[in-house]
């Protein structure tokens, strides 16, 4: 048995019988389904109160502008769409003993900005808090474990905390939470779905928690990432999973990641050091648009990326320094890379790689020791110069004080340096005082 109290009621939803001039129970209702009335009076103060016994679901209609609602514990469930576009609705309470909220339950409330829901609550459903943009915060209690599709999609959100017995993130439930700036995901939580912290543009730092096993593609695209972790038991980063994050400025990614796919730091305009693990599957297009990564780090293996390397070939490049950096080997013929990147990226390249007695890199080197000493010295590597002096290369003299004005002119100290050693011990030439003197001021 069941009964419905509200002031004012003017019209019983469709599960009851249409010709029915009070709340009696029906002699053989369709469902367990109790729907509040279509039509009530226009009185922002009347609470409608749920009671009943073994009730499975309560539902609201938006026709009745009403500010409050109260949903006694004894349903089971927020129906679907029970309170969508309700334009007036400031507050809801949800007592104990309801387990779900159902689909579109409180979607488009654009005044909702009051909701308490109740410990036992286990799902909350897709759609179910959307284009609320006054709900600004929601204390999620430690009962749910799923939260669905679009569930807050566009709300208003500011600080969110997802307690531990949530496993499931779904699809966009948060997507496009504009003022959406401290989130905290506890331990327990399993999977982030798809899109679902996609346009969160004012988040900052998120840590993700060990227990998180499956991140999905778009994750945080397009969101206010300034810093992240990648958690141990993640395999794959998916496609787009941080692209356009124009805040992060730096990520180490784990060596138990063993594939990145397309996109996935693409527009990453402000990213600067990367870290990656050796040997990781990685795509071509996953650092397009970065033009203003420095130093790139693969394994134990770092280095700063040529400045020769034209800006729009920055994510190619990358790609192709994952793979060789992973592979531990030069190689013996370098002409494609030379023409897709530049002699002198190639070039700066080896000379950083050689620090590491990377293989094949010094029969790259000294095919030809002029060209190589004249790259060292245009691209200042001065530490390579001497390599390649120790081996024989040799620079005529003539060329010596051009090389010497060149790095006084650039302010490569270190190099200046080694050219007047190399000058007066290799050559025979008393060193330039004046130069010298020119240099230190």
């Amino acid at each position: 048995m069941w009964e419905l109290i509200a002031d004012g009621i003017r019209k019983i939803g469709e599960y009851l019988a249409e010709k029915q001039s009070s709340a009696e129970t029906p002699q053989s209702p369709p469902k367990k389904v109790v729907m509040l009335p279509f039509e009530l009076e226009n009185d922002p103060n009347i609470e409608y109160t749920m009671q009943s016994d073994g009730v499975e679901a309560v539902g609201f209609r938006p026709y009745a502008d009403k500010s409050r609602a109260v949903i006694n514990g004894l349903a089971r469930s927020v129906g679907d769409r029970a309170f969508e576009e309700c334009a007036e609705l400031t507050t809801v309470k949800i007592r104990e003993g309801v387990t779900e909220i159902g689909f579109h339950a409180f979607y488009d409330c654009p005044r909702l900005a009051d909701v308490k829901l109740p410990r036992g609550l286990k799902k909350i459903g897709g759609w179910s808090f959307r284009d609320c943009p006054a709900l600004t915060y929601i204390d999620i209690p430690d009962t749910v474990t799923e939260i669905c599709f679009c569930a807050f999609w566009s709300s208003g959100l500011q600080t969110l905390t997802l307690p531990g017995s949530v496993r499931t993130v779904d699809m966009s439930a948060f997507s496009i939470c504009k003022s959406l700036t401290d989130l905290t995901l506890n331990e327990g939580l399993k999977e982030l779905g798809t899109s679902a912290f996609e346009c969160t543009y004012s988040l900052g730092y998120v840590a993700l928690p060990d227990s998180l096993t499956v991140l999905e593609e778009r994750a945080f695209r397009n969101s206010g990432l300034m810093g992240v972790n990648i958690p141990p038991q993640i395999s794959e980063l998916k496609d787009e999973t941080f692209r356009d994050c124009k805040r992060l400025t730096e990520i180490s990614v784990p060596d138990n990641i063993t594939k990145i796919g397309e996109r996935v730091f693409m527009g990453c305009e402000e990213l600067r050091t990367v870290r990656l693990p050796r040997g990781a599957e990685i795509d071509d297009s996953v650092f397009e648009g970065c033009s203003r990564l420095h130093s790139f780090t693969v394994g134990s293996f770092t280095v700063i990326i040529p400045a020769a390397v034209e800006a729009d070939k920055t994510g190619r490049f990358m790609s192709f320094l994952t793979r060789r950096l992973g592979s531990g080997v030069w190689g013996e013929d370098n002409s494609f890379e030379e023409r897709q990147y530049g002699r002198d990226a190639m070039f700066a390249l080896a000379f950083q790689l050689w620090e590491y007695g990377f293989a094949g890199v010094e029969e790259y080197l000294t095919r030809d020791l002029a060209l190589s000493l004249d790259r060292a010295v245009c691209l200042d590597f001065p530490a390579a110069f001497d390599k390649l002096t120790a081996l024989g290369g040799r620079i005529a003299p003539e060329r010596m004080d051009e090389y010497i004005a060149r790095s006084i002119d650039r302010g490569e100290r270190e190099l200046y340096l080694t050219l007047i050693r190399y000058k007066r011990d290799i050559l025979g030439f008393d060193t330039d005082i004046g130069i010298e003197e020119r240099f230190e001021l």
